[in-house]
């Protein structure tokens, strides 16, 4: 807890101990109850538990006011999906918080679209989910990362960009009625969007978008043109759902695993006897049957580039790449403001991934940059003078104030979190 004198204090918190096994993804601190503080919804993930599993029971901590925090158990509805974020908002303006839950997701079926929540609350703190008579596109809005507020399209209105994997932003507009998808140009640039953070980028005093992608430097990229696909079917017919990554070269979808994994995955494909020299040069419609591909989900990304999104009016935004070297690896975590005082808002952005598998490489690019708005172009501020650098794998970088300082913090993978303030000068300590 952060004390008067900007100093945090260690509490026991007996709940969050029992509570320890299941992984925590996701975390949120917001009034559930209606008494004045914060209390903390925490989401859970991973891969290893099937669907339903218990270990991916999101939990809600009650506060009593002096920061001691106790598990509610019987408040949230089970979701039983790996949770990427929860947004605290009242959809329906009665007052009280209501919730949306993005789910990442389906445990060990990587690619299906997981089922997110709409959640509304009872003005007790009790959430019940109303998504399929309020929010029946959350059951196949996709792979989703990240969510923020504000009015896009027209001054005042109620409406959400989602942000997720092999899926292009949505905007959502929220009500009394729940939530629908509104039409945007986002919808043109599906790409493994990692994060959104909405601000006045250009001081029209419209809402603008950072959007942080995987970047450029990786094993494959894609385009309009040539984009990258994901298949998702029962390729050799055995009553499993195999994903399978392909690019585009040359006009066909060729896979990306090599044939080891390939055949591995799809015994069935041994019965071709292959050469390696075959293989490479096999797209996937002439490894597999039509009628089988012509069931299968496909998803598909056609733009990889980290952006700001310029906010043109009527649900169209004007996409302009970040700097060169912001592309160097994914960003994932964004903070907005105006770090140099000069009256335009600045970006501080970090990222890095780490998961994926050898042959691919690993995103380690980003040790978190500072990058400074002139009149709307964007500029890399050197770390030596910006005073900002972080390694690892972050996840979210949240604002924070401490003592009266503006400054935020840095959630790391594996690590502790870092926390920075804003001078009064042009740097981030």
């Amino acid at each position: 807890l952060i004390q008067k004198n900007g100093l945090f204090h260690k509490t026991e918190q007996p709940f969050f101990d029992e509570n320890k096994a299941p992984e925590d993804t996701a975390a949120e601190f917001f009034d559930a109850d209606g008494d004045g503080d914060l209390d903390l919804y925490v989401g859970e993930g991973g891969n290893n538990k099937t669907l339903g599993s218990v270990f991916f029971s999101d939990r809600l901590y009650l506060n009593d006011g002096a920061g001691n925090f106790r598990l509610n158990p019987f408040s949230l509805p089970q979701t039983g999906y790996n949770t990427a974020f929860v947004l605290p908002f009242d959809y329906d303006g009665d007052g009280d918080t209501d919730l949306l839950v993005g789910s990442r997701s389906t445990p060990l079926n990587y690619g299906f679209p997981p089922q997110s929540y709409l959640m509304e609350n009872d003005g007790q703190g009790t959430f019940s989910n109303v998504s399929a008579s309020k929010a029946s596109i959350l059951r196949t809005i996709g792979m989703v990362t990240d969510a923020t507020l504000g009015s896009f399209s027209a001054p005042g209105a109620k409406e959400i960009v989602v942000t997720g994997e092999w899926m292009a932003p949505v905007l959502l507009e929220y009500g009394p009625f729940g939530l629908m998808e509104k039409k945007s140009s986002l919808q043109d640039y599906p790409g493994w969007w990692n994060g959104v953070e909405a601000a006045d980028m250009d001081g029209d005093g419209d809402v603008d978008l950072v959007l942080g992608n995987r970047g450029e430097n990786f094993y494959f990229t894609g385009n309009e043109e040539e984009p990258v696909k994901l298949w998702l079917g029962d390729m050799d017919k055995n009553g499993t759902i195999e994903n399978i990554i392909t690019r585009t070269i040359d006009g066909k979808d060729m896979p990306v695993p090599m044939k080891a994994e390939l055949t591995d995955q799809v015994v069935s494909l041994k019965k071709q006897n292959l050469k390696h020299t075959e293989y490479a040069k096999k797209s996937i419609q002439e490894l597999f049957p039509k009628e089988v591909l012509d069931k299968s989900l496909v998803l598909k990304a056609t733009w990889f580039k980290s952006v700001i999104a310029y906010n043109e009016g009527g649900g169209n935004f004007r996409m302009e790449a970040l700097p060169a070297s912001s592309q160097f690896s994914c960003i994932c975590g964004i903070y907005c403001a105006d770090v140099n005082k000069d009256g335009q808002t600045d970006v501080v952005v970090a990222g890095n991934d780490h998961g994926f598998m050898p042959q691919y490489s690993q995103l380690d690019a980003n040790f978190g940059q500072v990058l400074l708005n002139e009149q709307g172009k964007f500029s890399v501020m050197p770390s030596a003078q910006s005073g900002f650098m972080v390694r690892g794998v972050v996840r979210k970088i949240l604002p924070l104030s401490i003592g009266g300082k503006e400054g935020f913090i840095v959630a790391v993978n594996n690590d502790t979190p870092k926390i920075f303030l804003l001078n009064q000068g042009d740097q981030v300590n």
